[in-house]
Parts: C-alpha cells; structure tokens; sequence
C-alpha cells in the first residue's frame, strides 16, 4: 500500500511541476494559440465544423481562456444554439470581464429581446473608456431601448454611435427604420437622401429610400435615386438589382 501511495504521491508532483512549469505552460499557450487562430479563421469563413474542432482543441490544451470561451459563444449562436452560446459567455466572463465578451454577450441578449439584461452588459462595456469599438455599444444600446419602445431615446444612441464612428452608417439605417416603422416618413425621406449624397452608391440605403417615394408618387426622384446609384456602383450584383429596379418600375 506504502508503494501505492508513493507512486500517487510522485505522480502528483509531477503534475503539479507540469502545470508550474514556465517552459511547458508557454508551449500550452503556442500551441492553443495556433489552433485558436484557426479556429477563427475557419468562423471568419463560415466553416463552423472546422471552427468548433479548432476552438474545442484550443479550449482543451489550455483551458478557461476568455477569447476562447467568447469565440465559442459565438460559434454556437451562429449555428443556433443560444443556450450554449449563453452559457459560454457567461464562461467567458467568468474568467475575463472584458468590453469585447460584454458587447457580444449584450448582441445576444438583444437578439432574444432580453433588452435589460442587454443594457445592463453595455453600460458595462461603456465604463471602459479605452475599449476601441464604443461605436458598436451604443448601437445595441439604440436597439435595446427601441426594444423596449423608448424610440426618441434609441435614436439618441444612434446619433452617439455614429459621432464616435462617422465612418460606419449602420446607425443612421437603424435611426431611418425607427423613422419608418414609426410613420415619420418626412424624417426617414431626410435621413436616407443626406445619406445618399455621401454614399450614393449604398445600396441598403436606397432601399430604405425607395418604398417611401413611391409611397409618396416621388417616382421621378426615385428614378434619379436609381440612376446615380447604378452609375456609381462598382459591385455588378447591386448594379443589376438596379438595373431591375428600373425595368420594374419605369418600362
């Protein structure tokens, strides 16, 4: 029995100078590192089986890594299952309260229209002043009050969003849809044409653009709408969607 519990014991030691071990704890890390990249790679491109057995075997050489668990959490809402992409945000934060983690956890929350819960997350990720994508929080704060109904209030975490960001127009499409969806077409007519002068290649724009002015028989500027936008587009999937915009309304 002696022999036994000597063996134990040396096996335990050595276990434990495994795990202290510098050498062999960065050679963990390269190697989880290695298949972590992959991993999101292969979610990058949509290869969700690849990603999953990339980010599973990064999780498993040395587990409890926050991006880990994060990336996980995502692979699986991609796929649908938002009870395991729950858990593993939560995971995920157990082990690192990082904005990053806060703001996908927040996308979720607002998807399964768990609007509090969502806020909650983002006021989180908004008292990090250095976290670089502040933009994108309050794009889902805008969606989570609108949610809730606070229209006027939404539209202000918009506008926040898009002076940290003027860049990105994804919240100027959500201020003209809270403009649609509410009937204050004028404001929404405004939004997408200001837009368009900038952008007037922006084809989700336009089509924001092009339902209320026919609405409102503006089938002329809807005409001229059309025809700038497929004389500035360089994608041929949007100039022939153009192209049968025009053929559908104008011959």
């Amino acid at each position: 029995m002696s022999g036994i519990r000597l063996c134990l014991c040396l096996l335990m030691v050595a276990v434990l100078a495994a795990c202290v071990n510098p050498a062999i704890l960065e050679k963990k890390k390269k190697r989880s590192s290695a298949h972590f990249n992959i991993g999101m790679d292969a979610l990058r491109s949509n290869h969700i089986a690849k990603a999953f057995d990339e980010l599973m075997e990064a999780n498993n050489i040395l587990p409890h890594q926050p991006l880990v668990l994060d990336s996980l959490a995502n692979a699986w809402r991609i796929k649908g299952d938002y009870v395991k992409a729950e858990f593993y945000f939560k995971e995920a934060l157990k082990y690192g309260d990082i904005p990053s983690i806060h703001t996908n956890y927040a996308s979720l929350l607002v998807q399964l229209q768990r609007f509090t819960e969502a806020k909650e997350q983002i006021s989180i990720t908004l008292q990090d002043p250095r976290y670089p994508k502040q933009d994108i929080a309050y794009i889902l704060l805008g969606d989570a009050l609108v949610g809730e109904g606070a229209l006027d209030e939404g539209i202000q975490a918009y506008r926040r969003a898009g002076k940290i960001n003027p860049r990105q127009i994804d919240s100027r499409l959500r201020e003209g849809s809270v403009y649609v969806n509410s009937g204050r077409y004028s404001f929404a007519v405004a939004l997408y044409e200001t837009m368009l002068r900038e952008y007037p290649d922006h084809r989700a724009t336009l089509e924001g653009l092009l339902p209320l002015l026919f609405q409102q028989g503006e089938t002329e500027t809807a005409h001229h709408y059309l025809l700038v936008f497929q004389s500035k587009s360089t994608n041929e999937a949007d100039r022939t969607w153009a192209l049968n915009q025009l053929r559908q309304h104008f011959q």
